[in-house]
């Protein structure tokens, strides 16, 4: 997906569009999304940093599933699409991804630079340590290099 504004297009992308097939209750994927922006009409391309802004091991294609164990007809109630994210810029310039990582999880990220660098939005981890950097995390948005550990929301 792309947004345009301030001199700047900048695309989300993720790093391995599949076609969705069969669901079953344990299909996992790798899936990363990242960003690449250009300032001059697509001559050159500068990319997030780190390339890929979010990297999820339980990337599912079916969500919301209602498989029961033992009922071998029961299906999933939902299969994603080729394209497990969303992509906007705000009137004030700033962009927000919001990705699908997990069966049950939907991340939202924000870049005030143009894709450059993005940070996640964790607003029940404010006060929390920043991982051994002796910070802790003052408002609802992590800081960009410190995504919240697969799991943890």
């Amino acid at each position: 997906m792309i947004q345009a504004g301030d001199g700047a297009a900048t695309v989300v992308y993720s790093g391995n569009d599949q076609v969705p097939r069969f669901c079953t209750t344990t299909d996992v994927k790798r899936m990363s999304w990242g960003s690449v922006t250009t300032f001059d009409g697509g001559q050159h391309w500068t990319s997030s940093s780190p390339s890929f802004f979010i990297t999820s091991n339980n990337y599912r294609w079916c969500v919301l599933d209602n498989k029961t164990t033992g009922t071998p007809n029961d299906t999933p109630s939902f299969t994603t699409g080729l394209r497990d994210f969303g992509f906007a810029r705000a009137s004030n310039g700033r962009y927000y991804a919001a990705v699908h990582d997990t069966r049950s999880t939907i991340r939202i990220f924000e870049s005030a630079d143009k894709g450059g660098h993005w940070r996640e939005f964790c607003p029940t981890h404010v006060g929390e340590s920043l991982g051994g950097t002796g910070e802790s995390q003052g408002s609802p948005w992590r800081p960009g290099t410190s995504a919240l550990p697969h799991g943890r929301r």
